[in-house]
């Protein structure tokens, strides 16, 4: 999810930069696979801390998603390109970095509970007795 949100990114300023269009082929996509991604993290990640996280990850999607349709739609709609100041937006940087936090306590809280239930596991696991292997 956060390669394809960055990737968006990329590929917009790429294209508005360049003045070539083909850096912005399957930006779509990739929103629409970002968003689905917030989806499935909705359906894994139920308590209270991580459901706020998606909540912004899909706040911060929907801003990348403005950001694009801005610079597509001034450069691509208008033939004029857009100003450096929205390309080299500093806020974008802030982004993606909040996006990458996000992530990663994402990924540490779901690390954790696998652990806990690594855990629990192995303390109720029954060890076989020797005959009922055989």
């Amino acid at each position: 999810m956060e390669r394809d949100i960055l990737s968006v990114e990329s590929k917009i300023r790429a294209a508005v930069a360049t003045g070539d269009s083909t850096f912005a082929e399957g930006i779509d996509a990739q929103i629409a696979d970002a968003e689905a991604n917030l989806d499935t993290l909705r359906l894994i990640h139920t308590d209270r801390q991580s459901v706020a996280d998606i909540d912004r990850l899909a706040v911060l999607t929907r801003e990348k998603l403005e950001k694009k349709n801005l610079m597509v739609d001034s450069f691509f709609h208008t033939g004029k390109k857009p100003d450096m100041t929205v390309i080299a937006n500093p806020r974008i940087r802030g982004t993606a970095n909040e996006i990458n936090t996000i992530i990663r306590r994402l990924f540490s809280r779901r690390q954790q509970r696998l652990a806990g239930l690594n855990a629990m596991v192995q303390k109720t696991a029954v060890s076989p007795t020797p005959a009922a292997i055989f």
